[in-house]
C-alpha cells in the first residue's frame, strides 16, 4: 500500500510485513477493542500530523517502513497496546505505540528514535537458558517501557527487561482484575475521523475534508536543551541500583550545574547519585518515597552550600507542568504501575497536537527515562498510561 502526502510534505509510507514479531498472540475481538487494521492507520494518522504539524519532524520527507505490529499485555492479562517501530533507509527511526481501548486517546508513547521490542531485542531477552517458559508475551512495565513475561511451569513467572529481570512468585503470578474504562465520546469520535483515511493523503480522495484541522493544523512544543540522560547504575557506593528517582534529580543537578558550577562541583556522578540518594532516603532496591523527591533535592543542594535551594510538588495538570518546564528541568513520577509500582524520569519538555482547535488527547510529555534500551527522548501521553501524577520541580537559588 502507497501513501501520499502532498502540500506540505511528501511521504510514502510502505507497510513490510514479511516477518511476525512476536507469534503466538490473538488479535482483540471484543468491540471496544482497536484491531490491528485501525491500529496501523492510527499510526499513518499519527505520522502524517506530526509531519504536517512539525516544522522539525525528522520523518519529514522520508520514506519511512513499519513492521509488524508487536501487541502489549498489561497486568490484567488484556490486550492493551501496539507498537509499531518505524525505520527509515533500513535504519531504526522510532515507534509509536497505540491504545488498544477505542476509549483511550489513539496515541500513548512515540519517540523519533530507535525502536523498541523489536524482533532482535525479544530474542535477545529470551535467551535465559534458566528459564523454560510456558507462554511468553510483551508486557507494560512503565510508560514507554516494556518486557517479556514468561510464566514458568510452576506457576511462577519472570519478566526480562532491558536493564533486569522482575521474579514473580507462584502466589503473586494471577491477572489483576480489569477495569473497563468509561466511553470517552471524544477519542472515539476521534478515531471515526481516522477510520475514514482511506486514499492518498493530501488528495480529494482522502477522507479527510479541509474544514479539519488534521489539514491545517498545528503542533505547539517546548522544551529545556541540554538536558543530561544518565541510567541506573550499581556502584560499590551503595547495594543495588541507583534508583530512579535519584538519576531523575541526578540530571536535574547536572542540568543546573552548568550555570552554577558548586552545586556538583568536584562529584564524580556515582558520588552525586549517592548524595542524592541518602537525601531523599533511598532505600537497596532503589525505591524512594515519592514525598522525598523535593525534600532530597533541596536538602542536598543546601549541603552543598546553596542555601537557598527550594524544591517543592507542582500541581500534576498539563498546564502547571508546562509552566514548570520554563524554570528547568522537574522530576515526573508515574504512580502504582503495573509490574514496577511507582517510577520516576526527567520532564525535559512538552509537545501538543491541536484537533478542532483543542490538544486534549494529543499532549505529551517528552521526557528522560533512565533505564538501558531506552531513547535518549520519549513522548509519553498526559493523562494515559498511569494511575496517577507527581511532578516535583528545583530551583539552586530559590523560588521568587
Amino acid at each position: 500500500m502507497l501513501i501520499k502526502a502532498k502540500r506540505i510534505v511528501t511521504l510514502v509510507l510502505i507497510f513490510i510485513f514479511t516477518c511476525t514479531i512476536f507469534p503466538g498472540t490473538s488479535s482483540a475481538k471484543n468491540s471496544d477493542s482497536v484491531t490491528v487494521e485501525q491500529a496501523k492507520r492510527n499510526i499513518i494518522f499519527q505520522i502524517i500530523w506530526d509531519m504536517k504539524s512539525n516544522e522539525k519532524c525528522p520523518w519529514r520527507g522520508k520514506i519511512v517502513k513499519l513492521a509488524n505490529p508487536i501487541e502489549v499485555y498489561d497486568k490484567t492479562d488484556s490486550l492493551y497496546s501496539y507498537i509499531f517501530n518505524l525505520t527509515v533507509d533500513g535504519q531504526p527511526a522510532g515507534f509509536i505505540e497505540t491504545s488498544a481501548d477505542k476509549d483511550e486517546y489513539p496515541i500513548l508513547t512515540f519517540s523519533y528514535a530507535g525502536s523498541d521490542m523489536n524482533e532482535s531485542q525479544i530474542t535477545e531477552l529470551k535467551k535465559d537458558p534458566n528459564t523454560k517458559a510456558v507462554s511468553e508475551k510483551v508486557v507494560l512495565i512503565t510508560p514507554g517501557y516494556h518486557g517479556i513475561k514468561q510464566d514458568l511451569a510452576d506457576g511462577s513467572a519472570r519478566i526480562h527487561t532491558e536493564s533486569d529481570v522482575i521474579e514473580i512468585s507462584k502466589n503473586n503470578n494471577h491477572p489483576d482484575k480489569k477495569k473497563n474504562l468509561p466511553i470517552n465520546n471524544d477519542a472515539r469520535k476521534f478515531r471515526d475521523t481516522i477510520d475514514i483515511l482511506v486514499g492518498d493523503i493530501g488528495l480529494d480522495n482522502d477522507g479527510v475534508t479541509d474544514n479539519l484541522s488534521f489539514e491545517t493544523g498545528v503542533g505547539s512544543a517546548g522544551g529545556i536543551a541540554f538536558v543530561p540522560d544518565l541510567n541506573q547504575i550499581t556502584s560499590s557506593l551503595w547495594t543495588g541500583y541507583s534508583g530512579c528517582s535519584p538519576t531523575s534529580a541526578a540530571n536535574i543537578m547536572l542540568w543546573w550545574s552548568s550555570r552554577y558550577p558548586q552545586l556538583t562541583n568536584g562529584l564524580s556522578n556515582e558520588q552525586l547519585l549517592l548524595g542524592l540518594r541518602q537525601a531523599m532516603g533511598t532505600n537497596n532496591s532503589g525505591q524512594t518515597n515519592v514525598n522525598n523527591i523535593s525534600p532530597g533535592m533541596k536538602s542536598f543542594a543546601r549541603n552543598q552550600r546553596f542555601f537557598n535551594a527550594d524544591a517543592r510538588y507542582v500541581n500534576a495538570t498539563w498546564v502547571d507542568y508546562k509552566n514548570s518546564l520554563s524554570r528547568g528541568p522537574n522530576v515526573v513520577s508515574f504512580l502504582n504501575q503495573t509490574y514496577y509500582g511507582t517510577h520516576s524520569v526527567t520532564g525535559v519538555g512538552w509537545y501538543e497536537f491541536f484537533y478542532n482547535g483543542s490538544s486534549l488527547g494529543h499532549q505529551y510529555m517528552t521526557v528522560h527515562d533512565n533505564r538501558a534500551g531506552t531513547p535518549a527522548e520519549c513522548y509519553i501521553a498526559f493523562g494515559s498510561n498511569y494511575q496517577g501524577l507527581y511532578i516535583d520541580e528545583f530551583s539552586p537559588m530559590g523560588f521568587f
